[in-house]
């Protein structure tokens, strides 16, 4: 929740049919969780709209927090073991019986938890036959099943790992940002081997699903490094990267223009990994970009 203040105070004249408009004196932010995030967002991107910023109990890390809410609830899930409520009663009171005299006051609560040490054993738990199953924390739930999964029948219950449950983590981070990356590399680069960047892609691949969603990655036969070599490198690589990100039209592929070493004028497509350009039927002139055409190989 948070509590902008208004941007102009205004009144009535005695007709009550005009009014007065000035600047406020001073611009003041409250908020707290979602409206604490807020108010640090403000003060780093925008330090000069308030005058002073009151932001409590921020979420900051938004989508990280928001999973990591699930985790214990995974845990117990996926081990099939859930502690007794007697055990967190007992595990909860012995730490503060031994941390709270640390303050100097015993009043059931600590104020300085980097000074306790507190390591429970299990001799002082309660033990009981008992069985729980865990409540989810819905903030985490909700997170994974609309935003990361997009799958209203998704419940914590299908993780069925801690390597699952990770992969769904990573992916949610990715997502929150949206952003984009566009990049290619000269397969007769000789000073960069476009193997460390093929090499990338593929270990993003392995711990990242959707890929194609937010990474293209083109290999350009010919291309030296950035340029040269006998092609040139892809053109308006900006204005496909502009309309990915502006108008959700992904790159299916880059085009080339350049001339030969006969000062014939060129045309050539290079293709997002891992497809390859090639002529679409045999005859057709080379030199011409659209006798060519993206395939797996």
């Amino acid at each position: 929740m948070s509590t902008p203040a208004s941007s102009f105070q205004h009144g009535s004249s005695t007709s009550g049919q005009q009014f007065l408009w000035r600047p406020v004196d001073y611009s003041y932010w409250s908020g707290s969780a979602q409206g604490g995030r807020q108010g640090f967002v403000l003060a780093q991107r925008y330090p000069d709209a308030y005058d002073s910023i009151a932001a409590a109990a921020p979420a900051l890390n938004w989508a990280q927090f928001i999973p990591a809410a699930s985790w214990a609830q995974v845990t117990l899930s996926i081990t099939g073991q859930y502690p007794p409520k007697c055990e967190i009663d007992a595990l909860t009171a012995a730490t503060i019986a031994a941390c709270d005299p640390l303050d100097g006051v015993t009043d059931d609560n600590f104020s300085d938890t980097s000074r306790c040490s507190f390591d429970p054993l299990i001799s002082i738990l309660c033990r009981t036959n008992g069985t729980c199953t865990g409540l989810p924390i819905g903030l985490g739930e909700a997170w994974f099943r609309l935003f990361v999964k997009k799958d209203l029948d998704w419940n914590r219950t299908k993780i069925a790992s801690v390597n699952e449950y990770a992969r769904s983590f990573h992916d949610g981070v990715q997502e929150d940002a949206g952003g984009k990356i566009l990049t290619y590399h000269g397969l007769a680069d000789g000073l960069i081997s476009t193997t460390d960047t093929e090499d990338y892609y593929n270990r993003v691949n392995i711990t990242t699903s959707g890929i194609n969603e937010f990474f293209h990655y083109f290999e350009v036969p010919g291309l030296a490094h950035c340029s040269g070599g006998h092609v040139g490198q892809p053109t308006l690589t900006l204005q496909a990267l502009v309309d990915w990100v502006e108008c959700n039209i992904a790159p299916e592929m880059l085009y080339i223009d350049f001339n030969d070493s006969n000062g014939t004028q060129r045309g050539r497509i290079s293709c997002p990994y891992p497809e390859k350009a090639g002529l679409k039927e045999k005859g057709l002139d080379v030199t011409k970009r659209e006798s060519w055409v993206c395939a797996l190989k």
